[in-house]
């Protein structure tokens, strides 16, 4: 949960943990009124590294090509671009 003030205002959530690889998929939100203020790329880097901690160590992220604001977000929160989506798929970023 992204928390500002004892308000939740997103949250950023691991899911499809592989621990044999040390791998899982990444996700976040940020409610509209608090969106650009880097509170998912501080959750974001908080989350990666706690996850270290429990043997995961690569984080996967897709995101839909129209998305400009997740992708700002993952490229601020240290996310590389793995494959270029198109309409039908999304992009795929990762970060180690």
């Amino acid at each position: 949960m992204i928390d500002v003030a004892g308000e939740c205002v997103g949250e950023v959530g691991l899911s499809d943990i592989d621990q044999r690889r040390g791998a899982a998929l990444i996700g976040w939100w940020v409610a509209a009124g608090h969106r650009g203020n880097g509170y998912a790329t501080e959750a974001i880097g908080r989350l990666a590294d706690a996850a270290v901690g429990f043997g995961v160590h690569t984080l996967v992220a897709q995101i839909g090509v129209a998305n400009e604001a997740s992708i700002h977000i993952a490229t601020r929160a240290g996310f590389t671009l793995l494959r270029a989506g198109d309409d039908a798929t999304p992009h795929v970023y990762v970060r180690r």
